[in-house]
């Protein structure tokens, strides 16, 4: 009896044990017996750093050389002094050595425009009201020389006072003026609204006669600094789109006639200042024909201090036969006067601007603000255009609100300056006149992967000389690239125009992708240079004439340094 017992219990023991060990094998059958590893952290999300200061608060701000940005502000006390020993308001910014260098004006470039010539030359248009020791800059252009680092100043060349007008270079190479008021205002109003447009230079020189544009009356009194962008067509024409108010069309100005009404965005609230949102052109691509597609981010949603901002943003294909506004959250952040940077991965950095309320100075005394837009955004974003995703990036320590900037350079940085909710330079308050300067690094130039070096376009070493360029022509660059098992699959090029910053407007940003037509491997084993071939753009309706940055990318990484060429059409 007990040893029939021993041999049930021990048959119950097996059972037992062959019904936990046969899972447990299975299970260990079932995983890979060299299981990979585990999935690498996100790589690093961009980076601070001040550099220095900017001796002029940054209203506005453009990349003019390799090294050098021109600051232009408003009249106020300044630390930076002109020789007379006066307070600049335009000065020479460089990036490498963080010195500013003030500059020699006369007229007051209070909420101005700018853009460039076709011959490279920078122009402001536009400004203020006389403030003493400057005088009035509503009708003024001033011109400046990258080459000789000088403004010239012509009073009175423009046919109407313009503050807060747009400027655009155009596909034929000058630069349209368009709309703003003749007076400084909170919104604009009927009777001080110029709803014109107008063009510099005109042929013989003489002053532009202003043409009517009925667009400026219809998006009262939403319409200042209107965005506007150069839209590619197969005609050879200056076509634009504009935004003002919620409306946006596009237009023919050769023929002074409309090609297109659009959509009014979507949303209860007008998109242009005081409720400052931001506009850009999403990247032009050879894949697809260089079809335009607008993107609009941001805004407030009334004129109250304590207003929230949208989070949303707006997409919408111009050339589809029914364009529609495509929206999303923008990333969850709701932001007022934010700044959109168009990096080199073709990605969009939307930065700066502030979480509640609307643009324009604080109200009341300084030691009793009132602020009508607060809670600063520190935080960036970082948008991926085709997956249509965003990321969050690291944060500043710097409230960049009303008058800041941002910008890309040629090293693949962004240079962010700026923020002045004051009527006058203001320190020792909450948010003081902001001279600090930063370099914010993207996250891809954070990685490990090895970056291009752009040696020599059409055999000039890059940024010694000026590089006239034509279009339809085949461009031969020569980088060299440590890359250990080289795909030229990976290699991308683009050029890239970083555009005249000001009020969260970027006019004449752009980027358009370029055909990297052959790639020479080097000779031995020994060399990391490789010879390309790249195909310029066809006409200037895809890439307007002027200073554009050529940068060759491998494997979403730009170059160390990007190439500064003059884009013109060919002579006859």
């Amino acid at each position: 009896m007990k040893s029939k017992n021993n041999i049930t219990m021990n048959l119950l023991l097996i059972i037992c044990l062959l019904t936990t060990a046969i899972p447990m094998v299975v299970r260990a059958l079932a995983l890979p017996q060299n299981p990979p590893p585990a999935p690498a952290p996100d790589a690093p999300l961009g980076k601070f750093e001040i550099i220095g200061e900017s001796g002029v608060n940054t209203m506005h701000t453009v990349v003019v050389s390799p090294y050098y940005l021109v600051f232009i502000d408003k009249v106020e006390t300044n630390p930076l002094k002109k020789a007379d020993g006066t307070p600049a308001i335009f000065a020479e910014f460089n990036w490498k050595t963080a010195k500013a260098t003030a500059l020699e004006t006369v007229t007051d470039t209070f909420c101005s425009a700018g853009s460039f010539l076709a011959n490279g030359s920078m122009i402001s248009g536009g400004g203020g009201e006389p403030a003493v020791p400057y005088v009035e800059g509503g009708n003024t252009i001033r011109t400046y020389e990258p080459d000789f680092g000088t403004v010239y100043e012509n009073i009175g060349a423009m046919s109407s006072l313009r503050w807060y007008p747009t400027m655009l270079t155009l596909p034929d190479g000058r630069v349209l003026i368009i709309g703003g008021s003749n007076k400084a205002t909170g919104v604009n109003k009927a009777e001080i609204n110029v709803p014109t447009y107008e063009f510099y230079p005109t042929a013989d020189g003489s002053k532009a006669v202003p043409v009517p544009f009925q667009f400026l009356t219809d998006t009262l009194v939403y319409n200042l600094y209107p965005m506007t962008h150069v839209v590619p067509n197969a005609e050879g024409k200056n076509m634009i789109f504009i935004f003002a108010n919620k409306k946006s069309i596009v237009y023919d100005l050769d023929n002074a006639v409309l090609v297109k009404t659009l959509p009014d965005i979507t949303g209860v609230s007008p998109r242009i200042y005081p409720l400052t949102a931001t506009s850009v052109m999403l990247p032009l691509k050879v894949a697809t024909l260089f079809a335009p597609e607008i993107m609009i981010c941001g805004g407030g949603t009334d004129m109250k201090p304590n207003a929230p901002t949208e989070a949303t943003c707006g997409r919408i294909k111009l050339n589809d036969a029914a364009p529609a506004w495509e929206m999303d959250n923008f990333g969850g952040i709701g932001r007022v006067m934010p700044d959109a940077v168009i990096l080199p991965s073709s990605d969009i950095l939307y930065i700066n601007g502030a979480g509640v309320g609307y643009a324009g100075y604080h109200k009341g005394p300084k030691d009793n603000p009132i602020y009508i837009h607060d809670n600063p955004v520190l935080t960036p974003v970082l948008y991926n255009v085709d997956a249509k995703t965003y990321k969050t990036l690291a944060a500043s320590i710097v409230p960049r609100m009303y008058h800041s900037t941002a910008t890309m350079i040629p090293n693949g940085q962004v240079l962010v300056s700026g923020s002045n909710p004051q009527g006058a330079q203001t320190l020792g308050t909450k948010y003081p006149t902001e001279y600090r300067v930063e370099l914010f690094t993207p996250p891809e130039l954070q990685t490990q992967k090895p970056r291009p070096a752009i040696v020599n376009i059409g055999g000039n070493p890059i940024n010694t000389v000026k590089h006239l360029v034509y279009y339809k022509q085949v461009l031969d660059v020569t980088i060299t690239l440590t890359a250990t098992a080289f795909d030229k699959t990976l290699l991308k090029g683009a050029l890239m125009n970083f555009g005249f910053i000001t009020h969260s407007q970027h006019m004449s940003q752009r980027y358009v992708e370029v055909v990297i037509s052959s790639v020479t491997p080097p000779a031995d084993a020994t060399s990391t240079t490789y010879a390309l071939t790249v195909d310029m753009p066809s006409d200037g309706t895809v890439l307007p004439p002027g200073p554009n940055w050529l940068t060759i990318l491998y494997d979403g990484v730009t170059c160390d340094f990007m190439g500064k060429l003059l884009v013109q059409k060919q002579p006859a």
